[in-house]
């Protein structure tokens, strides 16, 4: 059984600030795919299977996009609940934006917005969509298929790996120290 190393989440939400996941308006479509689910998973806590039966038709949002509410497909039927319970629906993810709960001074951490990053995900991803109903597809070129729990976890250990495979451990400490002296 392969298991991640420690990582600490602020080394990946500073990469994910960073080239070549921002700015998203030149990200490719796999590292806005990976900036996308990361950011989901973490605002939602929600388990890979719950973030792989999100559906196109499921995501509403406000007006000015200040929180999205996503939703599985119809036949989802999530780890803890029983099949013959019908009436037992499952209750749709609501994300708040970031950009109006930030103080001064954290305008930067808007790139760490999971509702920004949906709505660049969306518009990126709407003209390939062709006939597949989930949320999340493939970036692979050719790949029609629906994704798999198993792809969103890939994809969640990509993300963690990509800023880790780059650096020093050494460089890797130092970062981390002075993420601490600021704090």
């Amino acid at each position: 059984m392969h298991s991640l190393p420690p990582w600490d989440l602020r080394v990946v939400l500073q990469a994910l600030t960073q080239p070549p996941f921002e700015p998203l308006s030149v990200a490719t479509l796999d590292f806005l795919t990976l900036k996308t689910v990361f950011l989901v998973a973490l605002a939602s806590g929600s388990r890979r299977s719950e973030i792989a039966a999100l559906v196109r038709a499921g995501v509403s949002h406000t007006q000015h996009w200040t929180q999205v509410s996503l939703k599985p497909s119809l036949d989802f039927l999530a780890k803890n609940q029983k099949a013959n319970l019908v009436a037992q629906a499952f209750k749709p993810i609501i994300i708040p934006a970031l950009g109006p709960t930030l103080g001064p001074g954290l305008e930067a951490d808007k790139s760490l917005c999971p509702v920004r990053a949906l709505k660049w995900y969306i518009s990126r991803t709407d003209p390939i969509v062709r006939d597949r109903k989930k949320l999340f597809i493939s970036y692979k070129k050719g790949y029609f298929k629906e994704i798999s729990p198993i792809t969103i976890s890939s994809w969640l250990k990509r993300t963690i790996r990509l800023f880790y495979a780059k650096i020093k451990p050494q460089d890797l400490d130092a970062k981390i120290e002075s993420q601490d002296l600021d704090a």
